[in-house]
């Protein structure tokens, strides 16, 4: 991988995703990071191509949201990495993901309680890339709540 063969606009996407990573105390940047600097340049393609297939200027700011509530969590909890069960936080503070649960019969703080439960024991850490992967899984632990919904 050579920078000197990037665009500059590449380059600038690579080098916000690298801040944004040393700013929420991450030790590399992942997809994730790429995906907000790519989102936050007002002008940028990603965020034209949103635009262009159908998506609001409001639901691409809404991506940017979910990902800065769950660097929250992640930093309330001391995690070195964003896992899955963060993000699954920052989107439960979307009012239409919270409205779709709602429609399914399902509270928004019963997720997140449940998301927390799988996590694991109190107070353990993500602090690898791995580390949401030794998390309980839903497939064993829970039960479909939409299969009953039909």
């Amino acid at each position: 991988m050579n920078p000197v063969n990037f665009t500059h606009k590449t380059n600038e996407a690579l080098s916000g995703a690298h801040e944004l990573a040393m700013n929420a105390g991450h030790v590399q940047f992942t997809p994730l990071h790429i995906a907000m600097s790519l989102i936050s340049d007002p002008n940028g393609i990603f965020r034209q191509a949103i635009a262009n297939a159908g998506c609001s200027e409001e639901a691409a700011n809404s991506v940017q949201r979910v990902i800065r509530r769950a660097q929250f969590a992640q930093k309330s909890r001391s995690d070195t990495h964003l896992a899955v069960d963060q993000l699954i936080l920052g989107l439960l503070e979307d009012s239409q993901i919270v409205d779709l649960f709602k429609e399914a019969g399902v509270s928004a703080a019963k997720i997140k309680s449940e998301a927390d439960k799988l996590r694991g024991k109190e107070g353990k850490k993500v602090e690898s890339a791995t580390s949401d992967t030794n998390f309980q899984a839903l497939k064993t632990f829970g039960r479909d709540i939409f299969s009953n919904k039909v």
